[in-house]
């Protein structure tokens, strides 16, 4: 084989290597990127869901504490927002996230049916649920 074979056989299997490192390098940024955005989708639900519950926790801690009777009593369908924000946290969540999103939820719902003399156990129940939340999504992001 003459020199110009082998230099034409250099330069194609450099453009061959170049080309398939160009794809894997494409590849592997596009992964990158599509991590970041379910990051960022995990931080919004979970910061979503935080929002919510704290929302309505104090808004229920008004109400069951108000031994004036001065506050009025929620509507039945006041929950629905909390537990479809348990619902986006299924969406990106961890399992462990997805598990006490459902306890929270739960408890606060708890919370609100509680009769006057267990009304501090499950305040303390629902306080608890959502620090446990909250700690896994630190775990989850691995946040301080």
């Amino acid at each position: 084989m003459s020199t110009e074979w082998w230099a034409l056989i250099g330069v194609v299997l450099g453009g061959v290597l170049g080309g398939g490192g160009q794809i894997v390098a494409g590849i592997l940024q596009e992964k990158r990127r599509h991590q970041q955005w379910l990051r960022e989708r995990q931080v919004d639900v979970y910061q979503t869901f935080i929002t919510e519950w704290r929302k309505h926790y104090d808004a229920l801690v008004d109400y069951v504490f108000d031994d004036l009777g001065i506050v009025g009593e929620p509507p039945e369908d006041y929950l629905v927002p909390v537990f479809a924000r348990a619902d986006d946290v299924e969406i990106f969540g961890s399992q462990a996230a997805i598990a006490a999103a459902k306890v929270a939820s739960k408890r606060l719902m708890t919370f609100w049916g509680a009769q006057r003399a267990s009304r501090e156990e499950k305040h303390a129940g629902a306080k608890e649920a959502m620090t446990e939340f909250t700690n896994q999504v630190r775990r989850d992001l691995r946040v301080g």
